[in-house]
């Protein structure tokens, strides 16, 4: 019989409140706790542990269901964040009686019992939402989904809340591509890809590093010999040079290149061979590798990976799947967003880039200023088959579900369209473009330079809610070079794949000019001494062509 730690309420831990009273009834934890404790029976779990003869005691199941679960419902997907909230945050520690079992236990316990905890996960839904307990909250766990507006959707009898389950299994294994760990198999891959791409997937583990490269002829794992202190220094040292505190000298001088040229050696270069005669990479990154546009990496010949290749990018290899199913070739109509007015600085050239491609488009809804609302946005693009949004974009790392974009206030709502609201509408675009600042990134942990995947974001949200492909970026970009870039990447798209209409109009605007005036969001360029107004400024530099990234299907 396996054995576990007792644990209990009078466990010492210093903090100046009684861990008890932080269950409070009528609440999601105090559901969970009570749930888990008395109604779920656990003694499934038991089989996995052999520790009944020997070995250490383990953590009993229900400290780790319940913190899993509940972390689950506040976007904590990983098992470092559960680790970290359980030292710091009182109702983890509450529902966890004082304990912190480290990210390694909370990882393997997940691993090894998902479908356990799928069963159990099921059934904690449907008696809170029985009870009327989930009010607005938004679930993602290992792909069991529950909309918030669940309440209102599920009113009715026991045998409704029953049928609704089906719909949360078949949802799961399109949302467990995103959020965790379900692969597909090398082979099921390869049939997604054409004799012209080559698919990378890196991991960056502390003691083993790989890529991994699947072509329709060969699956190849080869040692990544780069050390990810080193890795993380050298993406950290191209953005602070490149990106971040940008100067106008700066854009003249190309300090920036050697960590581009160093990074391709250890990404790059260890596959080249491999690589060489395909003419499209989709790249799988992890972690710091987020942070990096691939097609800025300059090989020793210095050629920016852009000129050989176009590039798009994969949450992981399991969401082409379920993006290429999504992919029905639809371009005819766009539904366009530009400069809504909120309390953020205005985006006036944002709004000149949704005129001027709307104007591409013979049947077309574009919204600027105060047309601009979260509730046109939510009734009208889904109606539609591109969907270009030119307004300011909000990464919450301490609450992921609630990053969001941001679009006109009303009186039925702030104007915030979060992640967890974009994961409940259906959208039938087959393209989405999110021409606003950092849109690209997935928070890690928090601090400057966070691990990069550890949270959902906008990209994701949006390909779950029905688009086989998203446009984000990397970094606060230039009003002005984004301009350009949109229009050119509109003009090619009538004609070209989504990825081959983003590589030409970054290798256009790379070989082009533009008149300096500031950047969209509050970092960016910053004046130089010799700062003249009608400047001409090249636009041969990263800042302005790199920070846009195509996600999902490439076609």
């Amino acid at each position: 019989m396996a054995k576990y730690k007792s644990y209990s309420y009078s466990q010492n831990v210093l903090i100046p409140v009684s861990l008890e009273e932080q269950l409070v009834p009528g609440t999601l934890e105090f559901a969970i706790h009570t749930l888990v404790e008395t109604r779920i029976n656990t003694s499934i779990f038991d089989h996995r542990y052999g520790n009944d003869e020997t070995g250490r005691l383990a953590y009993d199941p229900k400290i780790l269901l319940k913190i899993v679960l509940f972390g689950y419902s506040r976007g904590l997907i990983y098992s470092r964040q559960i680790e970290r909230a359980c030292k710091e945050n009182v109702t983890f520690m509450a529902l966890a009686c004082g304990e912190q079992p480290d990210h390694s236990t909370i990882a393997d316990f997940v691993s090894s019992m998902k479908e356990e905890i799928k069963s159990i996960f099921r059934d904690v839904l449907l008696i809170c939402e029985e009870e009327g307990l989930l009010g607005g909250t938004f679930f993602a766990l290992d792909g069991c989904k529950l909309a918030s507006n669940a309440s209102k959707e599920w009113s009715g009898t026991i045998r409704d809340l029953r049928w609704k389950k089906e719909k949360i299994e078949k949802l799961n294994s399109e949302l467990a591509s995103l959020v965790s760990i379900n692969p597909l198999k090398a082979s099921e891959i390869q049939t997604l890809l054409d004799g012209e791409t080559a698919l990378i997937e890196y991991f960056v583990g502390m003691e083993s590093r790989f890529i991994f490269l699947v072509t329709q002829e060969k699956v190849l794992a080869v040692p990544l010999g780069a050390d990810p202190e080193k890795l993380f220094q050298k993406i950290r040292e191209f953005r602070i040079r490149a990106v971040e505190g940008i100067t106008l000298d700066g854009l003249v001088m190309k300090t920036y290149e050697k960590s581009l040229s160093e990074l391709y050696e250890m990404l790059i270069q260890p596959i080249e061979r491999e690589i060489s005669g395909k003419k499209r990479l989709v790249i799988v990154p992890q972690g710091m590798l987020h942070y990096l546009p691939f097609q800025a990496l300059l090989s020793k010949e210095g050629k920016y990976l852009l000129e050989s290749f176009s590039i798009s990018y994969l949450p992981s290899a399991s969401v082409l799947k379920y993006a290429r199913g999504k992919n029905k070739g639809n371009r005819v109509d766009l539904f366009a967003v530009g400069n809504p007015i909120t309390d953020l600085p205005p985006l006036p050239a944002a709004e000149q880039e949704a005129q001027e491609i709307s104007a591409l488009f013979e049947k077309k809804l574009l919204l600027t200023g105060r047309q601009a609302t979260k509730t046109s946005m939510k009734s009208q693009s889904p109606k539609y088959d591109l969907l270009h949004l030119s307004t300011h974009g909000e990464m919450i790392e301490l609450n992921p579900l609630k990053s969001n974009l941001r679009f006109t206030p009303s009186e039925r709502d702030d104007g915030k369209l979060t992640v967890s609201e974009i994961f409940d509408m259906g959208i039938k675009a087959n393209l989405v473009t999110l021409s606003a600042c950092e849109t690209g990134l997935v928070r890690g942990e928090g601090g400057d330079f966070p691990q990069g995947d550890d949270l959902v974001g906008l990209s994701r949200a949006f390909i779950h809610a029905g688009a086989p492909a998203v446009i984000a970026s990397l970094w606060k970009v230039s009003d002005d070079s984004t301009v350009e870039l949109m229009r050119a990447f509109y003009r090619n798209l009538k004609s070209m794949s989504k990825s081959e209409a983003l590589r030409k109009a970054q290798l256009d605007l790379m070989k082009s000019s533009i008149r300096f005036h500031v950047e969209r969001g509050s970092g960016g360029i910053t004046q130089s001494i010799n700062y003249q107004q009608d400047m001409l400024i090249e636009c041969s530099h990263p800042y302005f062509w790199a920070p846009f990234i195509l996600l999902g299907d490439w076609r």
